[in-house]
C-alpha cells in the first residue's frame, strides 16, 4: 500500500549547507539519485572530519535530524578505514565515545593487516580509548594478520605496567 501522506515539495540540506528543493514524491528515480549521491558525499566528508578529529562536524553528521542524509557510522573507504580506526589511531576520546554511542562496529578490520580499533588504540598506547572500547565489549583476543592480540601491542607500547 502506497504512503499518500509524504509531501510532494521536501526541502533536502545538502552537506555543503546549501537548500535544494525538489517538486517531486520520495519514490522519483531523481530524488532516489540524488539521495545517493549527496549520501556518498556526506560518508566522505564523515570520514575525512574523523581523520582529522573534527569532533563538531562528526557530531553533526551523525545527527538524527539529517534523516536520510544522516552519515553512516561504519562507512569505509581505501584498505577498509573506518571513522573509529582514525579516531583511535589519533588518540580522539570524545571521537571514540561518540562514534561508540552511535553503535560504531568495534570489531571492524582494517583490509590487509586486520587491525581492529582495539589494536590501533593498543598500538598507540591509548589507554583510556582501549579502556572504552574493551568497556563497549570489543574482543581482547581478537588477532590481526600476524596473530598478534591488543595485549601484544600493549606489551610493545608500554601500556602495561609492572
Amino acid at each position: 500500500m502506497k504512503d499518500n501522506t509524504k509531501p510532494k515539495d521536501t526541502h533536502i540540506q545538502t552537506s555543503s549547507q546549501s537548500s535544494l528543493y525538489l517538486t517531486c514524491s520520495h519514490d522519483s528515480l531523481f530524488y532516489i539519485f540524488w539521495i545517493r549521491i549527496e549520501k556518498k558525499k556526506i560518508n566522505h566528508d564523515f570520514l575525512i572530519a574523523a581523520k582529522y578529529g573534527d569532533l563538531e562536524t562528526c557530531t553533526e553528521l551523525l545527527s538524527k535530524k539529517r534523516g536520510e542524509l544522516k552519515a553512516e557510522v561504519d562507512y569505509k573507504e581505501e584498505n577498509d578505514w573506518c571513522p573509529l580506526h582514525f579516531a583511535c589511531l589519533n588518540g580522539n576520546t570524545a571521537l571514540v565515545e561518540l562514534l561508540i554511542r552511535n553503535e560504531a562496529n568495534i570489531e571492524a578490520e582494517t583490509n590487509l593487516l586486520k587491525f581492529t580499533p582495539l589494536i590501533i588504540a593498543s598500538q598507540k598506547g591509548h589507554r583510556d580509548i582501549a579502556s572504552l572500547l574493551m568497556q563497549a565489549g570489543a574482543d581482547i583476543n581478537g588477532v590481526d594478520m600476524y596473530n598478534n592480540t591488543p595485549l601484544h601491542y600493549a606489551s610493545q607500547s608500554g601500556m602495561l605496567s609492572t
